[in-house]
């Protein structure tokens, strides 16, 4: 198909009220595609110019879509067959590697993914899942692995409007869910693993017993086994950034990622979407959330990788809002988020935990971290910071055991001192 009427094909599914996506194989990389709701036709004609992303690509958050990732065909009919005893609607059914298929719903209030995973009798793990805000579908182009067209049955987005399909919201998304995952396990033999409401990450909740706590990032990403990431591309490139943004090495993520074998020989690719991560993603900073919701479901709990150690003294204001002064003090690292001005600020944060016996104090490292990596990098602000909190240890040393005029640590004074620290020990991270 040719650039020019690819164009005027994602004209007419935004005229028919769908929002179209140019997408790279399975893959868009427009950054904040998730967001991409209502482009303009301006917007559209500008994605000629990605010669790559000639599929195109429906995103999910208006037009969630059921996906039946399963290898039985006389199940996937009979999952089909449900559907269309259950809701109202137009049933487009799209075809990429059979016998899976695809069935878009429209919705009004956006909900985020809904997965079941399942195994079925002769051991294959297999998956229903409703694609929502933050997904997106391949509905035309080719198969990156079939070499062959998508192909729709019923119509198709565009010829068909958005409003022609059925109506659905998260608590029907959920029963469609559980009753075709009933149906697979009565007639098919399908055993279940776990269904798993709007999951950020593919996560399965494995977790039970006493917590497992491990040293450092890398060593919690290595707890994890990788095929829980089979088959889910935005959940593991999600997993990727978070890791990348905690300061996982790009060999270790590739080396854990290819421990699923469907993945062994794709070290090139993983490469290369993990170059794609910049601080900025998604017109947001890069940050650890995906990576900490992976762990806490699975019971993995990082160590004490942040310790601080303060010795007592006299709390001056132990009856001040810690949280008020943690704040003020975040706010301007915000605002100039440069080495000296993060020296400052973990400066006075220091001085807050020992004057206040602020609790979790790995909590306001890690905020600490967060305000001023995207700068200045992670391990440079985890150095800044050691090197500032050894310096105002030094401070409240002197005050309690040399003399009472000793001067604390203030904005005006630690130009000097973190000069004097780069020289310095760093309090272990």
């Amino acid at each position: 198909m040719l650039a020019d009427s690819i164009t005027e094909h994602r004209l007419g599914l935004r005229a028919a009220d769908f929002d179209p996506l140019p997408d790279h194989g399975k893959e868009c990389f427009l950054t904040g595609w998730t967001t991409k709701t209502n482009v303009s036709d301006t917007d559209i004609r500008g994605w000629q110019s990605l010669a790559a992303s000639r599929n195109t690509g429906i995103l999910c958050k208006h037009t969630p879509a059921l996906d039946l990732d399963i290898l039985n065909p006389d199940a996937a009919d009979a999952v089909e067959a449900l559907l269309r005893l259950r809701v109202s609607g137009e049933l487009l059914v799209r075809t990429g590697l059979p016998p899976k298929r695809l069935i878009p719903f429209r919705t009004d209030k956006p909900f985020s993914k809904i997965t079941a995973k399942l195994i079925s009798a002769d051991g294959t793990i297999e998956k229903l899942e409703f694609l929502g805000d933050g997904q997106q579908f391949v509905a035309f182009g080719t198969h990156p692995d079939t070499r062959q067209p998508y192909t729709w049955k019923g119509g198709e987005p565009g010829q068909v409007p958005r409003s022609a399909l059925p109506l659905i919201d998260q608590e029907g998304a959920l029963e469609l869910i559980n009753a075709a995952t009933e149906l697979l396990i009565t007639k098919f033999g399908y055993r279940r693993v776990e269904t798993n409401k709007g999951c950020p990450t593919g996560a399965v909740p494995i977790h039970s017993g006493d917590p497992v706590v491990v040293s450092n990032w890398t060593a919690a990403l290595w707890m994890m086994n990788a095929v829980d990431w089979n088959g889910d591309s935005d959940g593991w490139f999600k997993l990727a950034t978070a890791c990348k943004a905690a300061g996982i090495s790009l060999s270790e993520f590739s080396r854990w990622s290819r421990k699923d074998p469907d993945y062994a020989n794709d070290e090139e690719e993983i490469e290369q979407r993990w170059e794609s991560i910049g601080p900025v993603y998604g017109g947001k900073p890069i940050h650890d959330g995906a990576l900490r919701a992976a762990l806490k479901a699975r019971g993995i709990q990082l160590g004490s990788t942040h310790t601080v150690g303060l010795p007592s003294h006299r709390r001056r204001w132990s009856t001040i809002n810690w949280q008020a002064r943690l704040n003020s003090v975040l706010n301007k690292l915000a605002a100039k988020r440069d080495g000296d001005m993060l020296f400052w600020a973990a400066c006075r944060v220091a001085e807050i935990m020992a004057d206040t016996g602020m609790p979790q104090p790995s909590v306001a490292v890690e905020l600490l971290v967060g305000r001023a990596y995207p700068v200045i990098g992670r391990e440079e602000a985890q150095r800044v910071i050691g090197n500032a909190f050894n310096v105002v240890e030094k401070q409240i040393l002197v005050s309690k055991f040399a003399t009472p005029t000793a001067p604390r640590v203030d904005v005006h004074g630690t130009a000097v001192m973190r000069r004097e620290a780069r020289s310095g020990d760093c309090c272990p991270f």
